[in-house]
């Protein structure tokens, strides 16, 4: 049972967004179209690797691949919402700095059928940074209306609560998915974040108003 929950139930969530973001993308800005054209991705890569999965071929070199496109998108979100705190080359110089780091990883130090642990941290610490120095810059600003209608806001936490309760699991996987009980658990957190995760963006695009910054 937990076997379809993890490998259809929570990966056709990703269409729940998909869908409402399709509703309303000719008001997208450029930020939420980055996010629209990653949750395209993960659409593509889910049923990429159900595929696989079920013809018996390790779909592990997707997962290499998902998370140097996924970390780009998600950084270049981020700089079309942070370009006023931090400078843009900065982004640059990250996403060209992730890009290499993934790229030596896969190739040279965890194979493409292997897990990539050190690239999903990387991935994981960036994010959380952004999300963190996101969320102060809100603080800062004056804005009266609830955080649960404003989609950065939204969108924030549900990447922050993804990437900070995954962190562990990328850095200890090895460790946590000996056990073949603690592996089912863990992977049924795991699934069940990504869903909450996905839910959060459908709750951001629902309240996206073209004026949304």
């Amino acid at each position: 049972m937990y076997l379809i929950y993890i490998t259809y139930v929570v990966p056709l969530t990703v269409t729940v967004p998909l869908i409402i973001a399709l509703l309303k993308y000719k008001q997208l800005g450029a930020e939420y179209l980055l996010l629209f054209y990653y949750l395209l991705v993960s659409f593509f890569t889910n049923a990429a690797a159900i595929t696989l999965a079920e013809s018996g071929v390790n779909n592990l070199p997707l997962l290499h691949l998902f998370t140097l496109v996924e970390g780009v998108l998600l950084l270049f979100f981020y700089q079309k919402n942070l370009t006023h705190v931090l400078n843009k080359y900065l982004f640059l110089l990250l996403a060209a700095l992730f890009v290499v780091f993934c790229l030596i990883n896969s190739l040279f130090i965890q194979a493409l059928y292997t897990f990539n642990t050190y690239s999903r941290s990387a991935e994981a610490v960036l994010i959380i940074f952004l999300a963190l120095t996101c969320f102060y810059t809100s603080l800062g600003e004056n804005n009266r209306e609830n955080w649960n209608k404003q989609p950065l806001i939204l969108i924030n936490i549900g990447l922050l609560l993804y990437f900070s309760s995954s962190l562990l699991l990328f850095l200890f996987s090895q460790v946590l998915l000996a056990n073949q009980e603690i592996n089912i658990i863990v992977w049924v957190i795991h699934a069940t974040i990504v869903m909450i995760m996905y839910f959060f963006f459908a709750w951001a695009f629902l309240q996206y108003k073209k004026t949304a910054s």
